[in-house]
């Protein structure tokens, strides 16, 4: 009886902790419907239902976003529930209101209470004034204007829902809010009707030539016209997007809603974004516009009911790399129908997220398909929690317990005070004199001492400990601030507590899990070292003198370098690696500029004297081999890429514009050595050579048009690019492709030549921390592209799994490779990072890194920030060590190192994986685990295992796929991590950094801490089984003192 009322204590009380007031004050919205966007086209018959009204599943969210907790309506009972979360509350509040009643009452029931209502009125001050900071933040946001197109009779047929009542509309007056914001940006834009609202006071932009005319050569791009009949570019604000709406964005602003490119001002129609607020990444991105919407580039176009479309596009999800979309055009001429497909793909890459900055790019034209709460970055960001830190939910239960001990003493007051009453008031004591009253009995006497027994002892839970925790938060927060060891002086910036609540939390960070690139290094690359056809080629240490002579010597003997190749086999199966690039008759020249602008100039540049020599030699054609190895290897450095090209205003000179900073250190490198990517036009790729052309003079410009880009994902951890070469004499199609060296090794023709060789190279990259990648290629037949361009075009129009197959027909493709070489980048640790690494180390807590790179490569940025030590034993997991399971491994490992540990229990020394029992005494002989295991015994070093720096774990990403595939590996795997003062994660997935985290989360209970910088460190992030999860991004700098 006693374990079941005390079972069903502990359940009751778990679910009042669990209780989520948000679920009380917020509805649930579902995410929106999958939609079809109609552009210049009325919705069809069966959207509107018997009464003409538009159905609900049709009616699309507005683009209101509010991140505000309170209203004037729901503050006091949302704040008072949140507040009365806490158990010592309810109890004082239970007491004060017993001394209302004159039989209880001590002293005046108002100053019982003042003490309570004093907390609650603090506390309440402070959410209040946080949230008025968020109402303030939202009008910012909501109110923030933007271009829409208008006039010319253009109508948007898409229904949108009713905007919500926020703290301002809910008070003030509409009319008193007009007058107010006159001479501002007014827009009380219909919800449900295609109609044009009336615009007051709203500036005005056209793009056209005619209308600019009209305007005056006196008048500012925006003006007010008299004439707002014609097409034209109108002012509102954010929270008026409507879906289907066509927007225009200038350089340097924020995009308003998720929209679909339509045409931008660049020539390739492409736009570079800056994605901060979406994924941490300082870089830029490039999007491109749909190929099938460049034309749509003025707002007469837009207009023009010619041009009408549909965006058919799947439900709002959080996935902010993935959007399964397709574009259908009504085509009219049935010869044009027959020629072009009705059906395009739509992905991310033509998307602008909403929270993204425009960047070096004048204007953008799209269409909204998503807009407020069903946008990416919104639904990633959830409502605004109510954030409790772990001392607080702590105390509920210690307090909680203190009532019990409290109510134990008052019922023995009370059981005590009624048996005496009962056992002496027959007896006539004198100290019951005069209670033999009517309404005195001795059985309500013992209530009512149970009551005041309660408040008497009340002072058993002081309610002073909630305000001095607030005292101490707010001067934690300060501390935080005004300390000058954790001041950024780059950026004149202070630390920031945003959350208070949790201040606390910092001082209880057991595990910290951290991304490697951009986060303990600068992701700033330089390229040093490559290895071609078995030959490494390093930069040589005095770069700056080496670059001047080579671009004095470039100068003077570009004219004769002219580099023979063997152009009569084009078959991809030759014995010889076939060239990228044979010898060619004279092509259609670049434009004048092309040719004439300087080429870019890295702040770092790759200069190799043998690298040099070897180009003179190939130009002489004494190693016409080699000549072929090097002619591929750079041109694929040089295009398989997606760098575009500008120029430097101050300059003039020619600048990439990359999407990561390894991409524009390999095209760098390329350029570095005479492999000049010159642009792109259109789907034409311009590429100059460092030799002479047919008649020798000048430099050599070859072309290639982009068929297909394969792009790099995490998952698939390589890229590729389809080309055909435009030449008279060769028009072959290649396929380029780089990537990690296990992925491209994997995929490389049967005896292909070089390999053992080349991975020998990568070996002594990684030791030297440098991050390796490798190049490949393969001559493509014409039928074979022609079958496979088919299937890759069905994969990417379908909506449903678009993703798996556009993986399996690319990975048909990516098959009997040919291998080029390998380079190797450097990236520098952050400030302050083997400090910071090692005072954590110091203080007990254990650090965890996952990162992309190779297992050496790892182990070598293990050594060089201090988390592995000198005397520090290192153990290696691998998932290709010849056939051996993990879980063997891991059992080696347990057993050869921590045999007194006791990590191997029965059940995991009876798991099917586990070896059989050792036949022989000689226990070395039989595991040994330090060289078979890990094939590394020139990086783990001698007497491995026996050294007194304790020990760190490294374990590859394909080991941890099957490490945490069941019960009995994940719970190996932890045990022998807690063992590891710190662990090492390579080759890792994202999923699997969100995977590690939860395991040591779950399986521990402790209190993490995960950093990163860039998207694919998102997941692991956003782990979080409680409410105390820490999450932040860092960018610039890691300190070396720890608070």
């Amino acid at each position: 009886m006693a374990p079941a009322f005390f079972r069903a204590l502990a359940n009751t009380y778990n679910r009042l902790a669990a209780l989520n007031i948000e679920n009380l004050f917020v509805r649930k919205r579902e995410p929106g419907p999958r939609r079809t966007v109609f552009v210049n086209e009325n919705l069809p018959a069966e959207y509107h239902d018997a009464k003409g009204r538009v159905r609900p599943e049709h009616v699309y969210c507005t683009n209101q976003v509010l991140t505000s907790k309170y209203t004037i309506i729901t503050f006091i009972p949302r704040n008072l529930l949140e507040q009365f979360r806490r158990v010592a509350n309810i109890f004082f509040l239970a007491i004060a209101i017993l001394q209302f009643f004159n039989k209880f009452s001590t002293i005046s029931p108002g100053l019982v209470i003042l003490p309570l209502l004093i907390v609650l009125g603090i506390t309440a001050l402070k959410d209040g004034y946080e949230d008025v900071k968020r109402h303030q933040s939202d009008r910012r946001v909501n109110h923030t204007p933007v271009r829409v197109l208008s006039g010319g009779g253009w109508t948007n047929p898409n229904a949108m829902g009713q905007k919500s009542r926020t703290f301002v509309r809910g008070i003030i007056p509409t009319r008193l809010r007009k007058k107010a914001q006159k001479g501002q940006l007014v827009s009380d834009h219909p919800a449900q009707t295609g109609t044009e609202p009336k615009v007051e006071h709203t500036d005005v932009e056209y793009d056209d030539a005619h209308e600019e005319i009209d305007m005056g050569p006196g008048l500012h791009l925006f003006g007010h016209h008299s004439d707002h009949s014609r097409p034209h570019w109108r002012k509102t604000i954010w929270e008026d997007v409507r879906v289907g709406d066509f927007v225009k964005i200038r350089d340097h602003e924020q995009l308003p809603a998720d929209i679909l490119i339509c045409a931008t001002s660049e020539e390739e129609n492409v736009a570079f974004v800056e994605t901060k607020n979406l994924d941490g990444e300082t870089n830029l991105k490039s999007r491109h516009a749909c190929a099938q919407l460049t034309h749509l580039r003025t707002a007469t176009n837009c207009t023009n009911l010619d041009n009408h479309f549909r965006v058919e596009g799947d439900r709002p999800n959080v996935n902010m790399f993935k959007l399964n979309a397709t574009l259908k055009l009504d085509l009219k001429d049935a010869a044009e129908r027959e020629k072009e497909r009705e059906t395009y793909p739509i992905d991310m890459q033509m998307v602008l997220l909403r929270g993204t900055v425009l960047r070096n790019t004048a204007w953008v034209i799209g269409v909204v398909m998503y807009t407020g709460q069903d946008t990416r970055i919104v639904m990633n960001s959830g409502g605004t929690p109510s954030k409790r830190s772990k001392v607080e939910r702590q105390m509920n239960p210690q307090v909680f317990i203190n009532l019990i001990i409290l109510a134990i003493m008052a019922v023995a007051c009370a059981v005590v005070d009624s048996v005496l009453e009962h056992y002496y008031y027959p007896r006539d004591a004198y100290w019951l004199y005069n209670d033999n009253q009517s309404d005195d009995n001795p059985s309500i006497n013992g209530l009512i001492t149970w009551a005041f027994a309660m408040i008497t002892f009340q002072n058993i839970v002081p309610i002073s400990l909630y305000i001095s925790i607030e005292v101490v938060r707010t001067c934690q927060a300060l501390f935080i601030y005004f300390d000058s060891n954790i001041y950024y002086k780059k950026t004149d910036q202070p630390t920031l507590a945003r959350s208070w609540n949790l201040s606390d939390d910092l001082g209880q960070i057991e595990y910290i899990f951290s991304d490697k690139t951009g986060t303990l290094t600068q992701n700033s690359m330089i390229f040093r070292q490559c290895s071609i056809a078995g030959k490494v080629y390093s930069g040589d240490p005095d770069v700056e003198d080496e670059a001047k002579k080579i671009r004095e010597k470039t100068s003077t003997q570009s004219q004769s370098l002219a580099l023979p190749f063997d152009s009569s086999s084009s078959s991809s199966t030759a014995a010889s690696p076939s060239p990228l690039i044979t010898a060619q008759k004279p092509l259609p020249t670049a434009t004048a500029d092309s040719l004439t602008m300087p080429p870019p100039q890295g702040s770092t540049r790759f200069v190799s004297a043998s690298l040099t020599n070897d180009l003179r030699a190939a130009a002489h054609a004494s190693d016409p081999v080699r000549a072929r190895a090097l002619n591929g290897f750079f041109s694929v450095l040089a295009l398989c890429h997606t760098v575009l090209t500008g120029t430097d205003p101050e300059t003039g000179a020619m600048e990439y514009k990359a999407q990561s900073p390894d991409e524009a250190a390999l095209v760098q490198a390329a350029a570095d050595v005479g492999y000049v990517f010159r642009g792109r036009e259109v789907d034409v790729l311009s590429l100059q050579t460092p030799f002479a052309d047919d008649n020798g003079e000048g430099t050599r410009i070859e072309k290639y048009r982009l068929l297909n880009i394969l792009e790099f994902t995490s998952a698939r951890k390589r890229m590729s690019v389809v080309v055909r070469k435009l030449d008279e004499d060769d028009g072959r199609v290649f396929l380029l492709c780089k990537g990690a060296d296990n992925v491209i090794f994997e995929r490389l023709r049967e005896g292909e030549e070089g390999r053992e060789e080349t991975e020998r190279h990568l070996g002594e990259f990684a030791s030297e921390g440098l991050r390796t990648l490798t190049l490949a290629y393969k001559v493509i037949p014409e039928a074979e592209y022609e079958e496979w361009s088919e299937r890759y075009h069905d994969a990417s129009v379908t909506i449903e799994g678009r993703e798996e197959k556009l993986e399996k027909v690319s990975d048909e493709l990516e098959r009997d490779l040919r291998l080029l070489g390998a380079t190797a980048i450097e990236d520098s640790l952050q400030d302050g990072v083997p400090e910071a690494i090692a005072d954590l180390k110091r203080a007990g807590i254990k650090i965890w890194v996952a990162t992309g790179d190779k297992l050496e490569t790892a182990i070598a940025i293990g050594h060089s920030t201090n988390l592995i030590g000198r005397e520090s034993n290192i153990i290696v997991i691998r998932g290709d060590s010849n056939g051996r399971p993990v879980f063997q491994q891991m059992a080696h490992a347990a057993e050869e190192f921590f045999p007194g540990a006791n990590l191997l229990s029965e059940e995991v020394v009876n798991h099917s994986h586990y070896p059989p029992p050792r036949q022989s005494t000689s226990s070395r002989s039989d595991y040994p685990l330090r060289r078979i295991t890990t094939g590394l015994s020139s990086i783990v070093g001698p007497n491995n295992g026996e050294r007194p720096g304790g020990f760190v774990l490294v374990i590859d990403g394909s080991a941890l796929e099957h490490a945490l595939a069941d019960r009995e590996n994940k719970s190996l795997l932890l045990k022998l991590a807690v063992q590891c003062e710190a662990v090492v994660c390579c080759r890792v997935s994202p999923l699997q950094k969100a995977l590690i985290v939860r395991l040591v989360k779950e399986g521990l209970g402790v209190m993490t801490l995960a950093i990163g910088d860039g998207a694919n460190d998102v997941s692991m992030i956003q782990v979080r089984c409680s409410e105390s999860t820490i999450k932040g991004f860092v960018h610039a700098v890691w300190f070396g003192t720890v608070s």
